[in-house]
Formats: C-alpha cells, sequence, structure tokens
C-alpha cells in the first residue's frame, strides 16, 4: 500500500509525499514484511526520488541496494550507471549500461527458453526490458559524443535501431553526427527518418533540413547560405556536448503500478 501511495505520489509531481511514503515501504522492508521483489521496487522508486531532487549520492546508494538484491536486474544497473554520470564518473556509467545490456539479453534468454506463460503481462514485461536495453545504448552514444568517440557513438545509435527500429531518437543522433562529418547526404536522410517516425516537429530541425536540401540542390550557394550551414554544425556538435545532462522519465501514468521496477531514467534530446 505505502509502495503504491508513493508510486502515485511520484506519478503527480507530488515528491516530498512520495519520499514520506516510500520510507515507510522500506521500513516494511528492514522487519521482512515484504517480498525481495517488492523491497527492490521500494529502492527503485526511492532512487528515483532521490535523482529528481538532485540528491546523486543518495540516488547511487539505492540503485546499489536493488543489485544487492538482485545483482541481475537490468533497469537496476541502467539507473545506477546514470546516477554515475551525474556524478561525473563516466567509467562506471559506461560499465553499468554495458551491464544492463548483458543482463537483460540473459533474463530474455531464460524467459524464451523456460517458455512459462504467454499471458499479457510477460509480454509487456518483456517489452520493458527491450526498452532498457534501447536506452543503454543510446546513453552510451551520448557518453561516446562527450569524448568525441564519434564513431562508437555512431556503432550504439545503429544497435538501438535495431531493437527499436521506429523510434525517432537515434535517427536524429546520426543526423547531428552526420553534420558533423559534413555527410550532408547523410544528414538529411536521418533527419528525414526522424520526421517521418514522429520526431519533434522542432522548428530548428526543420530549418536544418531544408537548408542541407538546398545545400545539396545547388552546391554554388551564395556565401551566407554556406556560414549559415557552418554555424549549424558548430551549434549542433556542442550541442550533444552539453545537453544531456537532463533526463526524463521513461514510464508514466498506470503502468507504474502494473510492471515492476519501472522508473527507467532516460536521456532528453535537446530538441
Amino acid at each position: 500500500m505505502n509502495h503504491n501511495l508513493a508510486l502515485l505520489y511520484f506519478d503527480t509531481e507530488k515528491i516530498g509525499k512520495a519520499e514520506t511514503y516510500c520510507a515507510r515501504a522500506l521500513w516494511y522492508k528492514d522487519f521482512d514484511k515484504v517480498s525481495k521483489e517488492d523491497a527492490a521496487g521500494c529502492h527503485d522508486l526511492m532512487g528515483n526520488i532521490f535523482y529528481r531532487q538532485k540528491r546523486y549520492d543518495k540516488a547511487l546508494l539505492e540503485f546499489k541496494d536493488i543489485l544487492e538484491i538482485d545483482e541481475r536486474n537490468a533497469a537496476g544497473h541502467y539507473n545506477l550507471g546514470i546516477a554515475y554520470y551525474a556524478l561525473g564518473d563516466r567509467q562506471n556509467a559506461e560499465q553499468k549500461w554495458r551491464k544492463a545490456i548483458e543482463y537483460e539479453q540473459v533474463t530474455a534468454k531464460s524467459k524464451k527458453e523456460k517458455a512459462i506463460s504467454k499471458s499479457e503481462l510477460d509480454v509487456m514485461v518483456v517489452v520493458r526490458k527491450k526498452s532498457t536495453s534501447f536506452m543503454s545504448h543510446m546513453a552510451l552514444s551520448q557518453l561516446y559524443l562527450d569524448q568525441n568517440l564519434i564513431e562508437k557513438a555512431a556503432g550504439e545509435c545503429e544497435r538501438a535501431i535495431s531493437l527499436k527500429p521506429s523510434n525517432p531518437k537515434p535517427y536524429l543522433t546520426l543526423a547531428k553526427i552526420s553534420i558533423t562529418k559534413e555527410e550532408i547526404e547523410k544528414a538529411a536522410s536521418y533527419l528525414d527518418k526522424y520526421l517521418y517516425l514522429g520526431g519533434k516537429k522542432n522548428t530548428d530541425v526543420y530549418d536544418l533540413l531544408n537548408l542541407i536540401k538546398k545545400r545539396k540542390k545547388d552546391k554554388n550557394l551564395p556565401a551566407h547560405y554556406t556560414r549559415l550551414l557552418l554555424f549549424f554544425i558548430f551549434f549542433l556538435r556542442r550541442s550533444f556536448l552539453q545537453h544531456y545532462s537532463k533526463y526524463e522519465q521513461l514510464f508514466a501514468g498506470s503502468s507504474l503500478l502494473f510492471v515492476r521496477h519501472s522508473h527507467v531514467l532516460s536521456y532528453t534530446l535537446p530538441w
């Protein structure tokens, strides 16, 4: 009951009340009055509460507690990586995101081999866990962009696409990577794909797409077009080095009460 109330308050942005009820749930956990699975869910939620409050060191400890209960919890590894990243520890962030991908694959394989149930709940859990791997690849791509490791970043985007080809986010990142490499044709293609899949219809994205198309059509454009394009190239290169310290909640609404450990943090695209 306390855990569910905490989830509801968290989902409605009443973070103080969410912390109060989550603390009560953890208190019962200390007296062995809840299952290990429920205990992991409580630590997961408290970690998200602390993260929302920018108390990253405390969030880190909560996510570590999840892994003490279940070392193979993919979402726990992912969230722990996000906390490490917020604290500036890139090495541990990378390691945890790799672990999230690894353990999700192990869990998915185990589910397939056992084939215990084909119920709706089983399907929903599998779908959610695939999202954890997707977000891990996207997080890794931004980690590599921070270090100007462009090819490694692109590789992670491609892996993310292999998991969720209909998600627009990797295509926008690949468009930016192509622009920094001055590969105009590729950039235009990726931006087209991003918009086709329902990516955010930001004015800057449309302006950039139109500018690229003009550049493709006529390579002898007036000098001010070239200068404007170079400005966008510089702006975009700078944007993915500075704008990925923001995060958003991947799951919302009633799914929080239905799927365990569902507060998976994720990167917010700057546009």
